[in-house]
């Protein structure tokens, strides 16, 4: 008896030893500890910087743009540059979507027709949250930066007038307003993580080893908010125009993910956004309250896709 507890215990051992040894050539990370992994370690960080995507920024800064975690049984990867990024998206063994139990809970564990609805509808919530979203960073920038609202105003006016609303056919005509669109979506995506992927096989990114259902992780804030945008924190609509005033695209702004992982919606979230965008500030001026603090750009409801808190603004019919 003594001796079969003795062999329960060396081997219960062995486990919690081996639960803690990273796979041979894993990208660096946080010390694993038994059952838990780095969770402690990714709890406290996310506490100190008070944001998921900061979380992830400073293990970056800390290990590298390609970092290995484990988060009790599940291996997760991050990635923070752009060609580790682009290596992902275009190898062929990430195609998978993560299977854990949250997931498999999602659709019972079976793919049947009332599940796949259940996703599309899941999809369809997913696009409007960040189309929303970003619409609400968009116009919580214009509220703090009135000059890039005037030139804005001042476009639409030259080239809409007041007697009809804005269509999809003046946008080719109105490259102020597309790039407050994509400075807009820049400041949201980046401050999110994407949807993960998951490695369908044991491959390779930037030199280091994936082990097969590893969790693939892009974090956008190292590629849209980080130094090389100069003053990230500045709500610039002109970083994409040419110095003939139109539209250019940065290499690193791929916030719809590229390749066979470019998001269908790409096309239709632009559009909405401009539309919406377009239409509003045809009609109204938008400012800060008199008497109120000014509203902060800098102070997120934190989340996987994080969204500006609630503001308050004055909203002025345009005469």
């Amino acid at each position: 008896m003594l001796a079969t507890a003795v062999l329960l215990l060396v081997f219960i051992l062995l486990l919690l030893y081996l639960s803690c040894q990273k796979p041979k050539g894993y990208p660096p990370g946080p010390r694993w500890w038994p059952i838990l992994g780095c969770a402690l370690e990714i709890a406290r960080i996310r506490q100190e910087t008070g944001y998921l995507f900061k979380t992830c920024s400073a293990l970056c800064k800390k290990y590298g743009p390609v970092v290995g975690l484990k988060i009790g049984q599940d291996r997760i990867v991050v990635l923070n540059d752009v060609e580790s990024i682009r290596a992902m998206l275009a190898n062929e063994d990430c195609d998978g979507r993560p299977t854990g139990s949250f997931y498999k809970a999602r659709t019972w564990g079976v793919r049947l027709e009332s599940q796949l609805l259940a996703i599309c509808v899941d999809l369809f919530i997913a696009g409007s949250e960040t189309t929303s979203k970003a619409l609400g960073f968009g116009f919580l920038n214009l509220i703090l930066y009135p000059q890039v609202q005037r030139k804005a105003h001042e476009e639409i006016d030259r080239v809409i007038g007041r007697d009809r609303f804005p269509t999809l056919a003046d946008k080719p005509r109105m490259p102020y307003v597309q790039a407050i669109v994509l400075e807009s979506i820049r400041i949201f995506v980046g401050r999110t993580l994407n949807v993960p992927h998951r490695a369908l096989k044991d491959t390779s990114i930037a030199g280091h080893k994936i082990p097969k259902d590893t969790m693939l992780v892009v974090n956008y804030n190292r590629i849209l908010m980080d130094e090389s945008w100069d003053d990230p924190d500045d709500f610039r609509p002109e970083r994409f125009l040419d110095n003939d005033g139109n539209i250019t695209t940065p290499e690193k702004f791929f916030p719809f993910g590229g390749g066979r992982h470019r998001c269908m919606g790409e096309v239709l979230a632009r559009s909405n956004i401009f539309i919406i965008t377009a239409t509003l500030l045809q009609a109204f001026s938008f400012s800060v309250v008199p008497g109120e603090p000014r509203p902060t750009a800098q102070d997120f409801v934190d989340g996987v896709t994080a969204g500006p808190k609630p503001y308050r603004a004055l909203v002025s019919l345009r005469i």
